[in-house]
């Protein structure tokens, strides 16, 4: 531990307990890198004094916070030596510069060293021997003023998120928030303090390289913000989190109710605990938090205050408000409360204030020591002489972020009709409509996930259209969910997108954007208008093709190319499978966990089975023969050799499949934890395939639902797990193909391939001569199924023609005339 260091004018500058005492964990790990690098304690200990060499005695340091170990050694060298650092952001090059200018820090910590800035002056009154660290804020990014957090303010904080938490040695927390921010400081601080680690990454939540971190390094606690866990939500993490996740986090801002209440419910099932909490920068930042048993029956409340804080209120003449449901300004006391703002370097010497902290929020007293906040005091402006709350327009409008000033208010809706919600303001609030500007769209955001109230004022004010390159997926939308519009916040799967229209949409928004962002099946328009459009090629010969456009083209070739006699070998049916099952588990998977699959169920019939039951009548009524079982969609299980009809065994197996996925999905016993869930669909599948080798008859072979479920249901584990996790379904898939099909076939060989391609390479840059014919097949593919047989049996059998390379070329061109015709009847409606 290092010596005290003594202040100027001889005092003795004080420490943070935390980061004084790094090294009694000793050879604990203390943080982990994306790279791997995995510091002890001891270590960091080390590096954090090492580093402080380079400071030379300054008396201000500023801190660039970067999400790597040297900046987080450099920030625990400044408090371990007593060295008050201003932390901010190192992308925002503007706000550092402006910093340094206002309060002239003598070093700057940036790119893995400290750099001297400035001589110190001697004649200015040094800090205050007890601060700590200055921050902005919480939410403001223009304010000129810091937050002054003494030592003893943030240690106090750390032990009392330690305690509500009950955080263990053996815990490994993960954020993605920026460590300049209070809420990914207080992360930071709580892991050191017990003892535990701290996962550093720059991935942003929600994508898989932020899910592979959980599982690689056996996450315990998850901390975000509210937009975060809509991140997580979208992307499956219910589904399929590390078994070791013990703890979730939310502050930040606001959630939504309902939010709170899927979340608190789903950890309560899964044996994990979803901590609600509430702070601001001014209080190191917790000051409340909600017992995860009282977020299922308060999910609307901030909970009671912090170890060591308490909580009043007080009313418009500063009186303390003690009855239940009476609404007043939240007061906060306690050793987390700052020591004052500072807005010159002159105001680091100051004194602490009184440990009080008005919040300027607007709550009521539910009981003894729960709390709501109803609304902000600052949060009010006066057009036309009327006061208006921007809090009361944000819940008469769920999901919408209201900035304002007397002379305009600013809404960002997510979705919506901009006349109708303004004419609704207008006639609520008896002002007149032209003072709102309503933008649909993505609401503008932090760089921690809060609303960015400033940019949405200052978009409403420049008048910011629409995206019009989001026009054209709109449209599309529309005509895939038979609607003649959708809203911003739609998303593929909520219009009940299908595989028929996927593959299709997958390609309109390669166009729009240059690439598919994970979890786009979920992700609302508004969303999908806002991601980064990547670069072109390298050169114009190439496009980039997702891995299961290739692989469903390549399946569809195989199988014309097999039923025309050109080619012996075959798996391009089963292969089909396995690409169904990741694509039902994609677009369906809110409806699997919540027991509602059976409405993809009809979908599916509507749009697939339908076309080929209309075939089936018409060929039943040419031939005179109409076999029930044909007509009640189970021809698979009777074969239909030899006839024109018997390559559609396939769909019915499918349809066969997908009902029997929404009936299990229904039963509670499996709807307890959805990714067990669909583990145990795939077990039942390798079951039913194990033994349907040893009773089914031998010409039925893998064409029945027993036969081909454990295809399906590979494809919806797949999708489910990880990357690192998907090997453990491979392995299962080959032998039970091999066991099907024998040793020497194609069909655990296409599957190994296609398994490869979707783990390896999911994204191809193909020349552009071979990827158009390819997107074009993979879109057209259903409807190549359905005409291929059609047209091989009219060119063989009608026309005397036994060409099977002229059958193949005319079967494809069938089916891709037919998707165009299909399109535009399709848009006529």
């Amino acid at each position: 531990m290092p010596p005290p260091l003594s202040g100027l004018g001889g005092s003795i500058v004080q420490k943070t307990l935390f980061a004084t005492a790094l090294e009694r964990h000793g050879n604990r790990i203390a943080l982990v890198d994306g790279d791997g690098t995995a510091p002890s304690y001891a270590t960091l200990a080390a590096l954090a004094d090492r580093l402080m060499l380079e400071t030379n005695q300054a008396q201000l340091g500023l801190i660039e916070f970067a999400h790597s170990i040297d900046a987080i050694a450099a920030y625990l060298g400044a408090l371990r030596h007593g060295l008050p650092v201003i932390l901010t952001s190192p992308g925002q090059p503007e706000r550092t510069a402006a910093l340094i200018d206002r309060f002239r820090p003598d070093c700057a910590f940036r790119d893995g060293h400290w750099a001297n800035l400035t001589v110190s002056n001697w004649r200015e009154a040094p800090p205050h021997p007890s601060l700590a660290i200055l921050m902005s804020t919480s939410g403001s990014t223009g304010d000129p003023r810091l937050v002054r957090l003494s030592h003893g303010n943030i240690q106090s904080n750390a032990d009392a998120i330690v305690g509500y938490l009950g955080l263990r040695p053996s815990d490994r927390a993960i954020t993605a928030l920026p460590l300049h921010h209070g809420f990914g400081l207080s992360v930071l601080h709580a892991q050191l303090a017990v003892g535990g680690s701290l996962i550093v990454t720059e991935a942003r939540i929600g994508t898989q390289a932020f899910q592979a971190l959980c599982f690689r390094h056996r996450c315990t606690i998850v901390a975000t913000v509210p937009y975060g866990y809509d991140l997580l939500e979208r992307t499956g993490f219910m589904d399929d989190c590390p078994s070791t996740l013990r703890i979730l986090q939310q502050a930040g801002g606001r959630m939504e109710p309902e939010a709170v209440l899927r979340w608190a419910k789903w950890a309560k099932a899964s044996g994990r605990r979803f901590f609600v909490m509430y702070g601001q920068t001014e209080a190191s930042p917790r000051m409340a938090w909600l017992p995860p048993e009282k977020a299922i029956t308060h999910p609307d409340c901030i909970g009671g205050a912090v170890d060591g804080g308490t909580f009043s209120l007080r009313d418009e003449q500063g009186a303390t408000i003690a009855e239940t449901g009476i609404a007043g300004e939240l007061i906060y006391r306690g050793p987390n409360v700052m020591m004052g703002y500072a807005e010159s370097r002159d105001d680091l010497a100051l004194r602490p204030g009184a440990a009080v902290l008005a919040t300027g929020d607007i709550a009521e007293r539910v009981d003894d020591n729960l709390y709501r906040i109803i609304g902000r005091s600052s949060r009010f402006v006066k057009p036309y002489g009327f006061r208006v709350s921007l809090d009361m327009i944000e819940r008469h409008l769920p999901g919408t972020s209201v900035a304002g000033d007397d002379s305009l208010i600013a809404i960002a809706c997510p979705h919506g009709d901009p006349d109708a919600i303004a004419a609704d303001l207008a006639a609520w609030l008896q002002l007149p409509a032209s003072l709102f500007s309503i933008t649909i769209g993505p609401v503008p955001r932090l760089d921690y996930g809060k609303p960015d109230y400033p940019a949405i004022l200052h978009a409403a004010r420049a008048g910011r259209e629409e995206a019009p390159a989001l026009e054209p997926l709109r449209r599309l939308y529309a005509d895939v969910g038979a609607r003649e519009r959708v809203d911003d916040g739609a998303s593929f799967s909520s219009i009940g997108g299908d595989s028929l229209s996927h593959v299709q949409t997958t390609l309109a928004i390669e166009k729009m954007v240059g690439h598919l962002p994970p979890g786009w099946e979920t992700m609302p328009l508004r969303e999908i208008a806002t991601l980064q459009v990547e670069a072109a090629p390298p050169s114009g010969r190439l496009m980039q093709v997702d891995a299961n456009l290739v692989l469903r083209a390549f399946a569809m070739i195989e199988i014309v190319f097999l039923h025309a006699h050109l080619v012996q070998a075959s798996g391009g049916a089963e292969l089909l499978f396995f690409l169904a099952g990741i694509s039902f588990f994609r677009l369906r998977r809110v409806d699997i966990r919540e027991g509602r699959a059976m409405g993809a169920v009809w979908t599916f019939a509507k749009s697939f089975i339908l076309p080929y039951y209309l075939l089936l009548l018409l060929w039943s009524f040419a031939t005179g023969s109409f076999d029930p079982a044909q007509l009640l969609l189970v021809g698979n299980y009777f074969g239909r050799f030899g006839s024109m009809m018997e390559p559609y065994w396939f769909l019915e197996a499918l349809l066969q499949c997908l009902l029997l996925t929404a009936l299990l999905t229904r039963l509670p016993v499996l709807r307890r934890s959805p990714m067990r869930m669909i583990a145990a669909l795939f077990l039942l599948g390798v079951a039913a395939r194990l033994a349907s080798l040893a009773w089914e008859p031998h010409d039925l072979a893998n064409r029945t639902a027993e036969s081909v479920y454990y295809l399906f249901g590979g494809g919806m584990v797949f999708a489910a797990l990880t990357s690192r996790r998907r090997l453990l379904v491979a392995p299962v898939l080959f032998v039970l193909s091999t066991m099907s099909w024998g040793i020497g076939s194609t069909h655990p060989m296409w599957l190994a391939v296609a398994i490869a391609m979707l783990m390896l390479t999911p994204r191809m840059r193909l020349p552009r001569v071979i990827g158009r014919p390819v997107t074009a097949i993979a879109a057209a593919s259903y409807h190549i199924y359905l005409a291929h047989s059609v047209v091989i049996w009219a060119i063989v059998s009608l026309i005397g023609w036994h060409s099977g390379l002229a059958a193949a070329i005319a079967s494809l061109a069938a089916g891709l005339g037919l998707r165009h015709l299909s399109e535009r009847l399709g848009r006529q409606r």
